[in-house]
């Protein structure tokens, strides 16, 4: 009997002095403010001499590369697998925006008949 209520006390004392494990998730999403696209999604074109694409129609930086969107806004880079929504901050300039041209919107304005859409 007294092992029976010594195994059972132990046992409590092994049960409830677990510490009990929380699981907390954080999402962080950023929300960036929308571009507008006519049409539903951007009309991409390659810019010529690169491997980068962008839409020089958009009133905004919207370029993909390496299988992400690049967005800059507000002094820093974000990047997202969609055009849309799931933006993410980047730490730093990307490497691929050293071969855009800076007057690239101007320049290939008239490559934007020729679309390719990417999703």
């Amino acid at each position: 009997m007294k092992k029976l209520i010594f195994g059972s006390i132990l046992l409590m004392l092994v049960v409830f002095s677990t510490p009990s494990i929380a699981v907390v998730n954080v999402g962080v999403g950023i929300s960036l403010p929308p571009i507008v696209i006519g049409g539903g999604s951007p009309g991409m074109v390659v810019l010529p001499g690169t491997d980068v694409y962008a839409d020089p129609n958009i009133g905004a930086d919207l370029f993909f590369y390496g299988g992400w969107w690049w967005r800059p806004w507000g002094g820093h880079w974000y990047r997202s697998h969609y055009y849309n929504s799931g933006w993410a901050p980047y730490s730093r300039v990307p490497a691929f925006y050293s071969r855009v041209p800076s007057n690239w919107r101007s320049e290939y304005s008239q490559l934007s008949s020729i679309h390719f859409c990417i999703e």
